[in-house]
C-alpha cells in the first residue's frame, strides 16, 4: 500500500502572544507582520503548533451571544483567527481566546490559507501576554436573583425565589409579592 505524499509546509502563521503580533511567512519569506489581540483575563489562548481546521468566511459565535466572527481560520476546537470591529484593542489581550485582527488584515489571511491549503498551512502560537489584560468583566458572576432568567433582556420583572423583584434595567432589588403588589411605581 502507497502512503500519500507528504505536502511541504509553504505558509506559516507565528503569533506571538508576547509581542501581540501575527508574522505570516510565505516559504522563508515574511509577507506580513500585523497586530493582534489575544486572550484576555480569564480567556487564554492556547499555545502550541496547529493546522487549521476549517474555515468560514463569516461564523456566529454560538459560545458567545452570536457575535459576529468573519474571516474564520479554526485551529483549536473553537479558536480562530477572524477579523474584528474593535482595531482600537489590537495590540494588546482582548478577545475571548481568539485571534483578532484588523478586518482588512483578516480577510488577507483567508485568502492565502485558501491559496495554500490547509494541510500545506502550520500555525505555531507561543509566548505569554507582557501586560496584564485590559478588558477584564467587572462583575464575575450574576447576582443571585438575575442568574438564569435572562437578566437585562426581558421588560418584565424579574422574581427571586425570595419574593424581591427586580426592575428590569436596574440593579436595585425591591420588595414585592408575586403579584406585583409593592411595586414601586
Amino acid at each position: 500500500m502507497v502512503s500519500p505524499p507528504i505536502l511541504p509546509i509553504t505558509l506559516v502563521l507565528k503569533a506571538d502572544l508576547a509581542a501581540q503580533q501575527l508574522t505570516v511567512l510565505e516559504g522563508d519569506k515574511v509577507k506580513f507582520v500585523w497586530q493582534i489581540s489575544s486572550g484576555r483575563a480569564g480567556y487564554r489562548t492556547s499555545t502550541g503548533t496547529f493546522r487549521p481546521q476549517w474555515t468560514a468566511r463569516m461564523w456566529y459565535s454560538r459560545q458567545y451571544e452570536w457575535s459576529p466572527m468573519p474571516h474564520a481560520v479554526f485551529f483549536n476546537r473553537g479558536t480562530a483567527f477572524h477579523a474584528t470591529s474593535a482595531v482600537g484593542m489590537l495590540g494588546r489581550p482582548a478577545s475571548h481566546g481568539c485571534i483578532r485582527l484588523a478586518p482588512a488584515n483578516a480577510a488577507q489571511l483567508y485568502a492565502l490559507v485558501h491559496r495554500h491549503g490547509l494541510y500545506q498551512t502550520k500555525i505555531v502560537v507561543h509566548g505569554a501576554p507582557k501586560e496584564p489584560a485590559i478588558a477584564q468583566r467587572k462583575h464575575k458572576r450574576q447576582p443571585e436573583y438575575a442568574r438564569g432568567q435572562g437578566y437585562g433582556l426581558s421588560t418584565y420583572p424579574v422574581y427571586a425565589a425570595s419574593g424581591a423583584v427586580m426592575r428590569p434595567g436596574s440593579r436595585s432589588v425591591y420588595r414585592a409579592n408575586a403579584y406585583g403588589e409593592g411595586w414601586p411605581f
